[in-house]
């Protein structure tokens, strides 16, 4: 699916044109969902500054409401950076600032009796740093700053993976290779 999105000004006048196409089919080893992102972004009005903070910006996902009231959402990431299935809660501060540019990392929760397991792949082509962000509630998000240019489309391609059970960082780390393959 396809959708041309205008992000307008107060008068309906596009200042940014997005073309957004999620495709989705089953995930060979997982027998979940494979969820591919491919995001254009084009300028109507000169070059234009994406600003924001990890927690509400750029590409964000959160689980349905039970989930928030557990408080039950654990983590995994790639082996280079902190272990422990609890979230690593940070702000925007600090030089460099801290959890960015993991390339992958995914949410594990229980909703009614069945544990499910949400796996985000980041496109390392894309502007950096990425600044991840993960919260026990069940919602995670990925974001960067970057200048749009009026002359230079911004095209963006992310992968979700969404399957029953919780797999392994190996598994996990399989999944992201085949990804950036799919990129080249």
């Amino acid at each position: 699916m396809t959708a041309e999105i205008h992000w307008n000004d107060a008068e309906g006048k596009p200042v940014i044109v997005e073309w957004r196409t999620v495709s989705v089919r089953k995930e060979a080893t997982t027998d979940g969902w494979q969820i591919d992102w491919s995001t254009k972004l084009e300028s109507r009005r000169g070059d234009i500054t994406l600003n924001g903070d990890r927690q509400h910006a750029g590409f964000q996902f959160r689980a349905a409401q039970p989930v928030a009231d557990s408080n039950g959402g654990t983590y995994l990431r790639p082996k280079t950076v902190p272990q422990g299935e609890a979230a690593i809660q940070v702000g925007d501060k600090g030089d460099p600032p801290a959890h960015i540019n993991l390339g992958w990392f995914a949410l594990s929760y229980e909703l009614s009796g069945q544990r499910y397991t949400v796996e985000y792949f980041d496109n390392p082509n894309l502007p950096k740093p990425a600044l991840f962000s993960e919260r026990p509630y069940g919602r995670f998000g990925t974001f960067f700053k970057t200048t749009l240019k009026a002359d230079t489309p911004l095209e963006m391609q992310y992968r979700v993976v969404v399957a029953r059970g919780k797999p392994s960082v190996d598994a996990v780390q399989s999944r992201y290779d085949t990804f950036l393959k799919s990129l080249k």
